[in-house]
């Protein structure tokens, strides 16, 4: 069976490039459905070899599919996005040959996501299983955003893992930058809510927008708006549009708490996930449901209640990474810290950093226990101290020191540098000569 990449893009020359690469040799056909650009991007898929055809935008991104769907010409379609990318292109013409031997008319194939976190601060990437591969003919779209396939023969689709792994930008975007995604999809999001005012997933998806705008208390309303909409009675809990999917219901309980903390809510945010801890949905089966539990209970000070939560959240299945690995043993070393007890701390700090070696909190949280001890071993830095993220870590905690007028913390760290790596000591000195300017 011939297989058809199909994309619809708009003004997306600065990665359209290495989504094309990608696809190269991974299926028979790349289809291209451009929607008014006005840059590069038309010549650079034509470049590629892709099939290239053009639509008027609708403000309708089903109908864009759709319109690129008809202009493909294989059996089966991986739908992919400008700022998508195979993460390995040499193992999916296989997955797209296994999928088509045994796919119905009914089969939805289900591929990873790997979506990547804004530039700066501590937030993690997370990952999504999403509906992206299918028989071409026996699929479409619905939805003026966040679109869905939906079978033609109007039976429930069988969802499947494919195996396919793609890596996502698009997420990877600053919440002040006035180009951010977020704000054209509020927009395409309520005029859908003005057809469809009950369906939760569109609600949900506003609550998302407006969490990544760090738009919280907007946020939490959407979210609520969201869970009222589904019927936790029945099992699986359903929407209007039937059974709700795990993830979105993972993600609508955790996002709404983390939005309820954000906005000085501590007491509702324990009241909700102690409400679907009690309804036990499948979304609260998974780590990020325990690590917010845990996140929740550790802002309100309750230590013993918190780490239980996260010690549950250990080894469970996430969404967002680290919230049942690293994340959480940093977390326990916070608890650890609170209690006084800098050995358990520095223990946890260690088990997080075995996991994401370049975790920045659990590597400054190291570093500033390191620093309150005055006969603290520099062993226990040691084995980090060739690592960017480390030096970065150091940097920052030499920056505030000077500033603050910490001389001693200042003069500490870079004897420990000195002890430690030639290349941090060479940096430490450079911050020392610009201070001493």
């Amino acid at each position: 069976m011939r297989s058809s990449a199909v994309l619809i893009v708009r003004n997306e020359a600065a990665v359209l490039g290495r989504c094309l690469d990608s696809l190269a040799g991974a299926v028979d056909e790349i289809v291209v459905l451009d929607t008014g650009s006005t840059d590069e991007t038309r010549a650079i898929a034509e470049a590629c070899g892709a099939v290239v055809g053009g639509c008027t935008w609708q403000d309708d991104f089903a109908a864009a599919r759709n319109a690129a769907l008809d202009l493909a010409t294989g059996d089966i379609a991986l739908v992919i996005d400008a700022d998508e990318w195979l993460e390995s292109p040499e193992e999916v013409r296989a997955q797209l040959a296994t999928f088509g031997i045994a796919a119905t008319p009914d089969t939805l194939g289900l591929v990873y996501i790997h979506n990547e976190p804004p530039p700066g601060g501590d937030l993690q990437a997370t990952t999504d299983e999403t509906p992206r591969v299918f028989l071409r003919a026996a699929f479409r779209y619905a939805g003026r955003i966040h679109e869905q396939p939906e079978s033609v023969s109007g039976r429930p689709p069988r969802a499947v893992l494919t195996g396919i792994r793609l890596r996502h930008s698009g997420y990877a975007q600053r919440a002040d930058d006035p180009a951010h995604k977020a704000h054209r999809n509020i927009a395409l999001l309520r005029a859908a809510m003005a057809d469809a005012p009950e369906d939760a997933y569109l609600h949900y998806q506003l609550g998302k927008a407006w969490f990544s705008l760090q738009r919280y208390r907007a946020a939490a309303i959407a979210f609520d708006q969201a869970l009222r909409r589904i019927d936790f009675d029945s099992r699986p809990p359903q929407g209007s549009h039937g059974p709700v999917s795990r993830e979105m219901l993972t993600g609508a309980v955790c996002t709404r708490a983390y939005a309820l903390i954000q906005s000085e809510q501590r007491d509702a945010a324990l009241s909700l996930l102690e409400e679907h801890a009690r309804l036990a949905h499948a979304g609260t089966e998974r780590a990020d449901f325990h690590h917010a539990l845990g996140y929740v209970r550790l802002q309100l000070g309750q230590w013993d209640a918190a780490e239980a939560a996260y010690r549950a959240s250990l080894g469970r299945p996430e969404d967002v990474r680290g919230t049942g690995s690293f994340a959480t043993w940093y977390h326990l070393g916070l608890i650890a810290m609170a209690r006084g007890d800098h050995a358990t701390a520095d223990a946890c700090n260690a088990e997080a950093l075995a996991l994401e070696p370049g975790y920045l909190p659990a590597l400054r949280k190291l570093l500033e226990d390191w620093l309150a001890q005055d006969a603290a071993d520099i062993a226990l830095l040691r084995p980090y101290a060739a690592s960017g993220a480390f030096h970065e870590a150091c940097l920052e905690k030499l920056d505030a020191a000077l500033q603050n007028g910490a001389i001693d913390q200042a003069e500490r760290l870079t004897k420990a540098a000195i002890a430690l790596d030639a290349a941090l000591l060479e940096r430490c000195r450079t911050h020392l000569e610009t201070y001493r300017r």
